[in-house]
């Protein structure tokens, strides 16, 4: 597609986005520690080791851990911090438990070996 065609196809490219925004990922989508905002509203909490650039579920070993970015500390610390914030309008009580749960994804363990 020559750029004036891709200039021209903009304006209807971003009506059509307009209609569905739920399907395209805004910056705040990217961050790793959502729980900051919504974590004390979910009673499971599912964690994975990552690099911060790709969702690539990486075990938490000794060795992916030093290169990842999540941290017992940074999800605690997100964690408390959602429970500080004032309630939210519309949202359900703050959870009384929460479970923090790994998934093992047998191909990041075979990547390992």
């Amino acid at each position: 597609m020559t750029a004036n065609r891709l200039k021209d196809a903009w304006p209807q490219i971003t009506r059509e986005m307009d209609k569905a925004p739920h399907l395209f990922a805004t910056e705040e989508d990217g961050d790793c520690f959502p729980t900051r905002k919504l974590g004390c509203y979910s009673p499971i909490i599912h964690l994975q080791q990552t690099n911060g650039a790709q969702s690539i579920h990486l075990p938490f070993t000794e060795e992916e851990n030093r290169k990842g970015i999540i941290t017992a500390e940074k999800v605690l610390q997100a964690l408390k911090e959602s429970y500080d914030m004032p309630d939210e309008e519309g949202m359900p009580e703050k959870c009384q438990e929460i479970y923090l749960t790994l998934e093992i994804f047998s191909q990041t363990i075979s990547i390992m070996h």
